[in-house]
């Protein structure tokens, strides 16, 4: 013999609501590509894995192992940016630090008070400048930013570590 057994429709209720809470929850998150406050998600080591460019009209991956770019963002609003290339064999490494901030539009990270250290702080000056944020997750930062002399902007993809 088999027995059906029937929930109370409260029990019912309670399930359903959750049920489509949780199934809510999960689609605003796939549908805005943003878990959580760029403010919070920002701080942390980033390293660059990606550098799109689009040439003749195709995206380009300009990206590779010759470049190693990391952003460190530092729960205080200062950040550090390593960038070392590989030439000739050769790594050079910059290191520019400076002061960090997210608009109040959440939009845009502004970079500013930023100065290269030593033995590359002679060879230039570092602008105060904007990052567009165009995704941000706790595991993904994608925003637009320039390479030396691109124009436009390529759209740069950092992975946290």
């Amino acid at each position: 013999m088999v027995h059906i057994y029937k929930l109370p429709p409260i029990i019912i209720d309670y399930n359903m609501k959750h049920l489509q809470t949780i199934i809510l929850l999960l689609f605003s998150t796939l549908l805005f590509g943003q878990t959580s406050d760029p403010k919070t998600s920002i701080v942390g080591k980033w390293t660059m894995f990606k550098h799109i460019l689009v040439e003749n009209g195709k995206p380009v991956d300009k990206f590779n192992s010759d470049a190693k770019i990391v952003y460190e963002f530092n729960v205080d609003g200062t950040y550090k940016l390593t960038s070392a290339f590989k030439y000739e064999g050769k790594w050079d490494t910059f290191v520019t630090v400076g002061k960090w901030k997210i608009t109040s539009d959440k939009k845009k990270v502004e970079l500013f008070n930023n100065k290269f250290l030593p033995p590359h702080d002679k060879d230039g000056t570092s602008a105060d400048h904007p990052l567009t944020i165009k995704k941000m997750t706790s595991t993904e930062f994608v925003t637009e930013e320039y390479w030396f002399s691109e124009d436009p902007a390529g759209t740069s993809s950092y992975k946290k570590q």
